[in-house]
């Protein structure tokens, strides 16, 4: 009987505290529900500093999250805050990773016949290759890796939410296609040598290492296994990935999307015209070549189609969300606030003012000495790095006549 008692007490204690526990975490979810909707509300001009702005206060309000909880950083608790910040229509690191890695794919390699996997856009070595190109240090420790530093920046800027430089429990190789996980051990060594995170990843470590991994996967063992952004963008009853992923760095608009595959389309229609009649000679010389033997000119023939293709795909599967005729007028508007109708040629002006000299000193890597504070003085100074596209154009709208 006494031992019947002594349960049942038990029994009532531990009831009491557990939903004294939990009472107390609604309570503490209630508070930060409340300090999150506050940071939901910040607008910034551009949608870049938007995110960033929101990003930095929402790690600070997540230390204080886990502090408040009397916790240290575990699974439960970044997938409770991640819940918290989806109620606010805020975007974290899982939408992102749902977004980037799935579904998955596979590709027949036409030399060696094997299956590749192709698993979302960040996957396919199609999107973002600018974090593919940033490059590894392999002297570095992780905190000084280009590719790593690239990662957090874009991370930052472009989702609400992203715990850089600190271990998310949630995040591991399992994540990855079978096939790809001996490319991501190797790809992680290169990144973060002295292990800092003992085997496990932040957010921007975990992006860079599948970044490399697949880097290696379609440049070294299977570089004839191609996938194109026309078959990327398909959506997924067709076999393709959809927009998911962009729309996380196009502000979740389908039109800014669409914008962008026409803008790369006409660019390469333009560049195609351009090249053949580059090829022209007078009627009293001989060419050098026949218009239809130039290669470049067929190049970007085949990429005008693949990207008009690729734009037609995302029409067709949200015809209600993209005025075309409206797109078109502002593909053709000359002003400067249009820096996205920029965008498609940027790579060729960059290529041209890198051959020409340019580069030499206009550069934020050059390694000439500056007797001049460029920027100071109203000249433009470009990032190297495609990812800082946007900023570069805007610097030399600046000074140029458009």
């Amino acid at each position: 009987m006494k031992n019947l008692l002594f349960l049942i007490i038990l029994v009532g204690c531990i009831v009491f505290v557990t939903s004294h526990m939990v009472l107390g975490e609604q309570r503490i979810d209630q508070a930060f529900r409340v300090k999150i909707g506050r940071i939901a509300q910040i607008r910034k001009a551009v949608f870049e500093e938007t995110k960033k702005a929101r990003n930095e206060k929402l790690n600070q309000l997540f230390q204080e999250y886990v502090r408040q909880l009397g916790s240290n950083v575990t699974a439960q608790i970044v997938k409770r805050f991640n819940a918290l910040l989806k109620e606010q229509d805020l975007t974290n690191f899982d939408d992102f990773l749902v977004a980037e890695t799935t579904p998955v794919r596979e590709v027949i390699d036409p030399i060696s016949k094997d299956r590749v996997p192709v698993f979302g856009p960040l996957g396919s070595d199609v999107i973002n290759p600018w974090l593919a190109a940033a490059g590894i240090d392999e002297e570095a420790p992780l905190e000084k890796q280009p590719m790593y530093l690239l990662a957090a920046k874009a991370l930052s800027e472009h989702i609400d939410f992203s715990l850089v430089g600190i271990k998310d429990p949630n995040l591991s190789m399992a994540l990855l296609p079978p096939k790809l996980r001996n490319n991501g051990k190797w790809a992680y060594q290169r990144l973060n040598p002295a292990n800092k995170f003992d085997g496990g990843f932040d957010h921007p470590l975990f992006y860079a290492t599948i970044r490399e991994a697949v880097k290696k996967l379609f440049r070294q063992d299977y570089p004839e296994s191609k996938y194109t952004m026309a078959e990327l963008v398909a959506p997924e009853a067709q076999g393709g990935f959809g927009i998911r992923s962009c729309l996380l760095c196009y502000a979740r608009s389908h039109s800014g999307v669409y914008k962008r595959l026409l803008g790369q389309s006409l660019m390469f229609e333009a560049k195609a015209v351009g090249l053949r009649k580059k090829n022209r000679m007078p009627l009293n010389m001989v060419a050098t070549k026949p218009l239809d033997d130039n290669q470049d000119a067929k190049q970007a023939v085949a990429k005008a189609a693949m990207f008009r293709l690729a734009a037609q795909r995302v029409f067709d599967a949200y015809p209600d969300k993209i005025d075309t005729q409206a797109i078109r007028n502002s593909l053709a508007m000359l002003s400067r606030d249009n820096l996205p109708r920029l965008k498609p040629g940027y790579d060729d002006f960059y290529a041209t003012l890198k051959k020409i000299g340019c580069m030499n000193c206009h550069s934020t890597d050059s390694s000439e000495p500056k007797a001049m504070k460029f920027a100071k003085h109203g000249a433009f100074v470009l990032n190297p790095n495609s990812y800082y596209k946007t900023k570069n154009i805007s610097s030399l709208v600046s000074v140029l006549v458009v």
